[in-house]
């Protein structure tokens, strides 16, 4: 995915809906209210970024901005919830809507890696008691690669089932090989037997 503005905003709004999906633990109004300041400090970071970063002047023009990334965090919302309850199919389809923006060339090992990532990290979370997520949410969650492997590392498990039939392919040719190389002497000693029957008949 080529760095930009966009790229940005899909990656921040999939690992916020992780953690939404772990807020949706607690009790209503802590659920509510963490889920509230994470959606401002992740707007009051994108409008930033449209200022410092893009040269975007015009408060009127980042406020519409902003407008379009909130009805776009709302549909990301609803397309992994969807994606969660419905199959790996339909998460993938939303990552390829949203992320790749439906592009007609993408990788589908990289969408079935990201949906890995998604399907582990909300295992994770899940495992993670409610004090240890509270104080690490705000980041540190992601930020340790070892303990939080990207979505890079689910390639992995992507090919592993390819590479487990490929190798029973290969066991097979192998099998058949040797299955054939043991029973050629036999064919070509019936074979001549057989000719040696039809010259005698023919001489006869």
């Amino acid at each position: 995915m080529t760095p930009s503005f966009s790229t940005w905003t899909q990656i921040t709004m999939l690992h916020m809906y992780l953690l939404v999906t772990r807020l949706r633990c607690f009790d209503k109004e802590t659920y509510r209210m963490w889920q509230s300041m994470l959606v401002d400090n992740f707007f009051q970071e994108a409008e930033d970024k449209m200022d410092i970063v893009h040269h975007i002047s015009s408060r009127g023009l980042r406020q519409r901005y902003l407008q379009d990334l909130f009805m776009v965090w709302r549909g990301v919302m609803v397309a992994y919830d969807e994606g969660l309850m419905r199959g790996d199919a339909v998460l993938a389809a939303a990552v390829w809507r949203n992320m790749f923006k439906a592009q007609p060339d993408v990788d589908a090992r990289h969408l079935a890696a990201i949906v890995s990532y998604i399907r582990r990290s909300i295992s994770r979370l899940d495992r993670t008691p409610d004090e240890v997520f509270i104080l690490h949410a705000g980041g540190e969650l992601f930020s340790d690669t070892k303990a939080w492997p990207p979505p890079t590392a689910d390639l992995g498990l992507v090919d592993e089932p390819a590479t487990k039939e490929m190798v029973l392919l290969l066991k097979e040719a192998e099998r058949l090989e040797a299955e054939q190389a043991k029973t050629a002497p036999v064919i070509e000693t019936v074979v001549e037997e057989a000719e040696k029957a039809a010259d005698k008949a023919a001489s006869a």
